[in-house]
């Protein structure tokens, strides 16, 4: 049976050197190429053709989410596991946004690392605990009471609901990929239409206290 081929996108040496280590230890996969920063994988990992690619968020540059976005179209039979330290809610939103295939933590167990590349390779999604809850959370926010709901538009439901979890203007903006000037021009748009004059009153109108 052969090997899965990896590709790397980390710019830390010692994580590198850590997955390196692990994945070759369990035998199975073979690593075909590193890269330390988001340019240096946009310009050559499509050349190596990986099965899966383990990708940082926070790297020097691009971000892994533009990784993602970027390469996913050149490499449409490959998967996208994001290897991360953070499960911030816009960071995830942003990789699963872009078609990241799983999201996994730093300090996840060896063994879900290992489980989850062949998860993904075979066709599933794979997520940490602590991420699939989060994503259980977005996608539960409550539903605006009717009269709300057909006067707001759904994008302005969105902002909406994602204020309501205590989301700025500019988190907003950052989640959704739009800029801060339009997010605003969304806020006074909910307010005439719902006929208030703050983010609280707009809140209480379209959820009910």
């Amino acid at each position: 049976m052969k090997p899965i081929r990896i590709s790397l996108i980390e710019d830390e040496p010692d994580t590198a050197e850590w997955l390196t280590r692990l994945l070759e230890g369990a035998g199975g996969f073979l690593f075909v190429s590193r890269h330390a920063s988001g340019e240096e994988a946009l310009a050559r990992l499509a050349a190596f053709k990986p099965e899966v690619v383990l990708v940082d968020l926070q790297l020097p540059g691009k971000n892994g989410a533009e990784c993602i976005r970027a390469l996913k179209p050149v490499l449409p039979e490959t998967r996208w596991l994001v290897i991360t330290q953070f499960d911030d809610g816009d960071l995830l939103f942003a990789a699963l946004q872009a078609g990241a295939d799983g999201y996994l933590l730093k300090r996840a167990p060896a063994t879900e690392i290992i489980e989850a590349i062949r998860t993904v390779v075979a066709g599933g999604g794979a997520m940490s605990p602590s991420v699939c809850r989060r994503v259980l959370d977005y996608f539960q926010m409550a539903s605006p009471l009717a009269d709300a709901q057909s006067a707001l538009s759904e994008r302005e439901v969105t902002i909406l609901q994602l204020a309501r979890r205590g989301k700025r203007a500019k988190e907003i903006a950052r989640a959704l990929h739009l800029s801060y000037e339009t997010v605003r021009t969304h806020f006074r748009n909910i307010y005439r239409k719902l006929h208030v004059h703050s983010l609280r009153s707009a809140v209480e109108k379209a959820f009910g206290k």
